[in-house]
């Protein structure tokens, strides 16, 4: 199976217009830190316990996050692409807060 990039474009672009449409056009930073993974988290069939037990964990910022991706947001406005590996991470990040955040209000989404 493939990913395809217009999916995650269209998906993207739903989330956003549904958000907008319930006046939903700003979310609130309850809480700032979270965990991240650092070992290859996609592979873990390939790992055995002892190794998933070891996994590298580190504590990251969604303030941070926010705040990188505005940064490249000017600099990719001025014609420079920005756009990284960790411009990725930090974007997956705030979906996963925006996940988080939907449960923890308990916000009902269709």
């Amino acid at each position: 199976m493939n990913i395809d990039i217009d999916l995650l474009s269209k998906s993207m672009e739903s989330i956003v217009e549904y958000l907008k449409s319930i006046n939903l056009n700003t979310i609130e930073l309850i809480d700032d830190y979270y965990l991240d993974f650092l070992d290859d988290r996609f592979e873990i069939e390939k790992k055995s316990v002892e190794e998933l037990k070891k996994a590298n964990v580190c504590i990251g910022s969604l303030y941070d996050d926010v705040f990188e991706i505005a940064q490249d947001i000017k600099k990719d406005s001025d014609g420079i692409n920005v756009v990284s590996i960790v411009t990725i991470e930090r974007l997956a990040h705030i979906l996963e807060y925006l996940s988080y955040y939907i449960k923890k209000i308990n916000f009902k989404i269709n």
